[in-house]
């Protein structure tokens, strides 16, 4: 599985570097210069940008894979289909747990504030949750209709969760008379442990039927 996993990881690979090498230092200039650097409203935009690189690269390698007709290739190799989509969902898992790694570790050096990283660990671990279902879930779609038909589905609720935050923050939040701060006390306050637990067995207990879609699907 480990050459299935470096196969498939360009994409992923990529999005991370991206994120990690150009986005998150324009995105966090004002950790370093700017006048309020534990701004805890910056914490509620991370769960926008890790839907974005993990949607993002699975939409890209899916893409990659349907333009190049891969499935039918790999259905000719001496592996189980569990094995190819295992290594498609052990990516997902791998983006997603270096992703809230990077990003709290660098609050934490950036900031110097325990307390802001701790909250965007636990903030990240329930969206990253979230995250892990919502591949899973664009895995089966794409096995069962086909990237044709699901990825331009899969691209419209990737471009929406994106922008998710800043819908929430603008159009939605006010007329409940909420705040960004009433959404963070609510995320960080969940049991994240219990949380992340649920997510990733959910997320894991899809591959074995993610893997049977698949062997009839449409890819």
């Amino acid at each position: 599985m480990l050459r299935l996993i470096q196969k498939f990881s360009l994409m992923y690979a990529f999005y991370l570097a991206m994120y990690a090498f150009l986005m998150f230092p324009l995105l966090n200039y004002d950790r370093i210069s700017g006048p309020d650097t534990e701004n805890p409203i910056y914490i509620f935009y991370q769960g926008g940008f890790l839907i974005w690189m993990v949607l993002g690269a699975l939409w890209a390698h899916e893409n990659m894979e349907h333009k190049t007709n891969a499935y039918r290739f790999l259905r000719t190799l001496p592996l189980g289909g569990i094995k190819i989509i295992g290594a498609k969902f052990t990516l997902v898992f791998m983006s997603v747990f270096l992703f809230i790694v990077y990003q709290s570790g660098m609050i934490r050096i950036l900031t110097g504030s325990a307390q802001l990283a701790t909250a965007t660990w636990q903030y990240l671990c329930v969206l990253g949750s979230l995250c892990l279902i919502l591949a899973g879930l664009a895995y089966m779609g794409i096995y069962r209709f086909g990237f044709v038909v699901f990825g331009k589905l899969l691209l419209g609720i990737w471009m929406l969760l994106f922008l998710s935050p800043i819908l929430l923050r603008q159009f939605i939040l006010p007329p409940l008379k909420l705040t960004v701060d009433d959404v963070l006390g609510f995320v960080t306050g969940l049991n994240w442990v219990a949380v992340s637990l649920i997510g990733t067995a959910l997320f894991w207990a899809m591959l074995p039927l993610a893997a049977r879609i698949n062997i009839h699907g449409k890819v």
